[in-house]
């Protein structure tokens, strides 16, 4: 039996790079400077670690409910043209499914956002469950979000993949006692990445084709 678990921005849907035009549109409409080491931070956060990273880097100076409400427009706006997949998303869905695996999204983006990208692109269907960043206290790097999907899936962390590609998500799924499943996309691989993951591919397609070679 194959259990697994899923990042979603940067792993299923090629979203992490309009996360970041979102952030850099609604800093620019605020005025806000230096933007780009605290969203670095802040990859595969909720809002509530988000807050605390932003509240520190400007010490206690940011407008959040303003920057939030324009980073959030500006997202909506892009995402109207179309929600990107990332490169095989499709097919180890389908993949999958015929193999009757045990799948779940953990994503710090909040539960609405990932049901309206699953129902945008027709993939609602392929999970068992969804834990979003707004149903935990903390999000990655802490493990809460993974334990609670393994717990919701009925599987063990240690019986259970993770696929992710933020540091602070491959941080959050090593720390659950997942087997971390690293497919890069705006962040590299490094020697701390490298010691926390089980294995490392270039797209999901991938690491459908080990999956299915292997026959986890």
């Amino acid at each position: 039996m194959i259990n697994i678990v899923f990042d979603m921005d940067g792993v299923l849907f090629d979203t992490q790079k309009i996360y970041c035009r979102a952030w850099e549109e609604a800093a620019g409409v605020l005025g806000i400077p230096d933007i780009g080491e605290p969203l670095v931070r802040c990859m595969g956060m909720n809002r509530n670690d988000q807050e605390a990273i932003l509240g520190e880097y400007y010490h206690g100076d940011f407008p959040f409910d303003d920057f939030y409400r324009e980073k959030d427009a500006a997202f909506d706006r892009i995402l109207a043209l179309g929600v990107p997949l990332m490169k095989g998303t499709r097919e180890i869905l389908e993949f999958l499914r015929k193999k009757s695996a045990k799948v779940a999204i953990a994503s710090s983006s909040r539960i609405g956002m990932v049901e309206d990208n699953l129902r945008n692109t027709g993939l609602t269907g392929f999970f068992d469950k969804i834990v979003g960043g707004n149903l935990v206290t903390h999000s990655k790097p802490n493990p809460e979000i993974y334990l609670k999907a393994c717990e919701l899936l009925g599987v063990k962390p240690e019986e259970t993949f993770a696929v992710e590609d933020s540091y602070n998500g491959i941080r959050a799924a090593s720390a659950a006692g997942m087997k971390v499943i690293m497919v890069p996309d705006m962040q590299p691989p490094t020697k701390e990445t490298d010691e926390l993951i089980y294995a490392k591919f270039d797209s999901l397609l991938d690491f459908m084709n080990y999956l299915d070679k292997e026959e986890v």
